[in-house]
């Protein structure tokens, strides 16, 4: 078992020196002791559901394949062929047929790796065909994950490090999780990966950056395209991918930290939090956009403090967005089982889950009058919401022109 994390009282706070983000010797040095020798999640078994299935894992310069063999044992080998060193299986996934077979020499490796063959033996004399299979690479499935460590390194077994876990992964079955039929998304940023991890590990710059009037009123800013990816990627991304970086991010915080001690009620909230902020930002940014800022700039040259402004001009107008994105939020998060199943513990539960566990034994007359109570009050909601809408619309559409006429 891992015991958390303690963190001194005196702990140095103060963060890197700015050297430590741009100094190429202190890049290769994370690259070789931390990314290099430290276990990596590469996939999933289900990625590779027949023999001869691969998948492409890169990282860093490092180039490795996982592929099923044909006894169904799952293999791990550096995509390089050892003749000259050519790619011998290209893109993210794919499907050898029997064989493995190098595009550039034809050099011709079974599906374990082994060399079968290289093109034009007799140029190579009397060549020990097993001292030229490819390259294994470490390799640990643990409840169906896939890890994978291009160096041996200070972490013991994955079975020993998340042993803590065990438990919670065989009660989600996730040996039994299939692949997600959606495009891949990934992206690359001119940053230090480390700028990105400063931004998780602190929630200072909130109140004043998130998330939509940033983007609404400050057209250019550095890091504004940083910034909008993190604000718009949970829109994109599978409801999966984001709930298994939650746990693993409460995985990493309760060793380091020693908190949460257990997922439940406060991993589910900030889990939800943080996929409900996406779809706010969109709805209240869009609405910013669409605001006049010449009259917010005529408030503050008539002596108008920002606060007064805040409060008496943008608040208003953005009011009605700002209740339209709290109901899709509460809505989304209400119907969440994917995210909620990842974030929350054993003896925790939610409603949709707690649905969804009835369900799959027969739809019961209490099912049925929950059902009816929450469309109910979701109809009800509804209705509420317009007619409220409607009254701010018309409030400040006489308000405006009121004004117009006490000008004229």
């Amino acid at each position: 078992m891992n015991a958390p994390a303690s963190i001194p009282n005196d702990w140095d706070r103060r963060g890197l020196p700015a050297w430590a983000y741009h100094s190429q010797a202190q890049f290769d040095l994370e690259r070789d002791r931390l990314f290099l020798r430290h276990w990596q999640l590469a996939g999933h078994v289900s990625d590779l559901p027949q023999p001869g299935d691969w998948i492409s894992f890169d990282l860093l310069g490092e180039r490795a394949v996982v592929m099923r063999g044909r006894a169904g044992e799952v293999r791990s080998f550096h995509t390089l062929s050892r003749h000259r060193g050519a790619r011998v299986v290209a893109g993210p996934q794919g499907n050898c047929k029997g064989s493995i077979v190098c595009p550039f020499h034809g050099w011709v490796y079974n599906l374990d790796g082994s060399l079968r063959g290289a093109a034009r033996p007799e140029t190579f004399g009397r060549m020990d065909r097993s001292d030229f299979g490819l390259k294994p690479v470490e390799l640990e499935i643990w409840h169906g994950f896939v890890f994978l460590r291009f160096q041996p390194g200070p972490q013991p077994a994955v079975a020993e490090w998340l042993a803590p876990y065990a438990d919670d992964f065989a009660a989600y079955r996730a040996t039994e999780l299939l692949p997600v039929t959606v495009p891949d998304w990934t992206v690359t940023l001119p940053v230090n990966w480390k700028s990105v991890r400063d931004v998780d590990n602190e929630g200072y710059h909130v109140a004043l950056a998130h998330p939509s009037f940033a983007l609404a009123r400050f057209k250019r800013f550095r890091g504004r395209t940083l910034f909008s990816g993190l604000v718009t990627a949970p829109l994109i991304m599978p409801e999966v991918i984001t709930g298994i970086s939650s746990l693993i991010f409460f995985i990493l915080m309760a060793e380091y930290l020693g908190w949460p001690a257990k997922r439940g009620f406060t991993t589910v909230t900030l889990a939800h939090i943080t996929f409900s902020l996406t779809f706010v930002t969109t709805v209240v940014h869009s609405r910013l956009i669409e605001a006049d800022v010449a009259i917010e700039e005529a408030a503050m040259d008539l002596g108008s403090r920002p606060w007064q402004v805040m409060q008496d001009i943008t608040l208003p107008v953005i009011s009605p967005a700002i209740l339209s994105g709290w109901l899709l939020a509460f809505t989304i998060s209400l119907d969440d089982v994917v995210i909620t199943s990842f974030t929350t513990g054993p003896g925790t539960t939610t409603l949709p889950i707690l649905i969804w566990s009835k369900v799959k034994l027969g739809v019961s007359p209490d099912i049925n009058a929950l059902a009816t109570l929450i469309v109910l009050t979701v109809g009800i909601g509804v209705v509420i919401a317009g007619v409220l809408l409607q009254r701010g619309e018309r409030r400040r559409e006489r308000d405006t022109r009121l004004a117009y006429q006490a000008n004229q």
